[in-house]
């Protein structure tokens, strides 16, 4: 049984996928890891670079070859196929700190956790570092589901290390066929953790900048529908979750909720995607269905503001109130 699952979705990524496998090859204990690059039916040459990794590190790497079916698709391959006691996810276009992986390892080794939070550092689109994670927790010390929310932490995949009995216990699957997905990952999951500890040290290396990546701006403008979609099957996740979950779990699903909801509202009202502006309709829908499905959750968005001259300002609450007006939102936030 190997210690660490590291499952890599892979499309197309022949540009990034050396970079993110050679972060991965550290002097002392690969044969603790398995790494899983699962090609989501690559066109380029992706797979070719993924097996040259396999054949020198035959211990380590293995490339799972298959058809297209997006991004959660790869994950579930991924964990169906996983050996390690302990999983984490890596993104083809990301790479790992390499000098940091060892130690993380050891540390891994010496613990019997549901989950493990490291940091992650954003970087540009050429690899350079940039901002780095706070984490406000102490080391060595076992926490539980309720403080993942009381101080918030960042939360974000490249953060979660699992027990992968964990997931297959919970029976964990990713939603396929969508984009904006990884979310699911730090979603449904953490509600069911028992015992998590905080490793200080960066793992994961999170590019941003490159053309084509889901969160670029005019990329995301045309994908909105779909991260409105996942985030409603965590909506109905959480409601079919609820009445089994204890309080604490039921708070951090509802934090994370309204996290994902403010990344809708703030794309459209806003008006960070200049192309949604005649998209509101959409909005208004998942407005709409989102107070059908969880009034909890509706809610509690009402709650989501920015400050102006240091004022809290509900724009959300507003625009419901002005009866999905956005060009007034607009005028009222540009007057405050």
């Amino acid at each position: 049984m190997k210690l660490l699952t590291i499952v890599i979705p892979m499309y197309n990524m022949e540009r990034y996928i050396d970079q993110c496998l050679t972060s991965l090859i550290i002097p002392e204990g690969m044969e603790r890891m398995e790494v899983l690059v699962v090609n989501d039916g690559s066109k380029d040459r992706s797979s070719e670079i993924a097996h040259q990794y396999e054949t020198r590190y035959p211990q380590t790497f293995r490339v799972i070859d298959k058809e297209n079916g997006n991004y959660g698709s790869c994950i579930n391959r991924g964990l169906k196929e996983a050996t390690g006691k302990y999983i984490r996810i890596l993104d083809a276009d990301d790479f790992y700190e390499t000098a940091n992986l060892s130690a993380f390892l050891d540390f891994l080794a010496t613990v019997d956790l549901d989950m493990v939070f490291t940091e992650f550092r954003r970087t540009d689109a050429e690899g350079r570092p940039g901002k780095r994670t706070r984490v406000l927790r102490s080391p060595g010390k076992t926490y539980g589901v309720r403080d993942l929310y009381r101080p918030r932490l960042h939360m974000a995949m490249h953060c979660a290390t699992y027990r992968t009995e964990l997931l297959r216990h919970i029976g964990y699957v990713q939603t396929e066929g969508i984009s904006y997905t990884d979310h699911e990952w730090v979603f449904w999951p953490m509600a069911m953790i028992k015992s998590w500890q905080y490793f200080p040290r960066v793992i994961y290396n999170y590019r941003l900048g490159r053309e084509g990546q889901t969160v670029n701006p005019e990329v995301l403008a045309r994908s909105m529908p779909q991260a409105m979609q996942g985030m409603l099957v965590t909506v109905r996740q959480y409601e079919q979750l609820k009445p089994e979950l204890d309080a604490d779990s039921r708070g951090y699903l509802l934090s994370r909720l309204v996290e994902r909801a403010k990344f809708v509202y703030k794309a459209y009202l806003l008006r960070q995607h200049n192309v949604l502006r005649e998209r509101m309709q959409e909005l208004v829908q998942f407005d709409k269905t989102l107070a059908e499905l969880s009034p909890d959750t509706y809610r509690a968005t009402a709650a989501i503001r920015v400050h102006i001259l240091c004022f809290p300002y509900y724009y959300v609450q507003r625009w419901r109130d002005s009866g999905y007006d956005s060009d007034l939102l607009g005028i009222r936030l540009k007057r405050k």
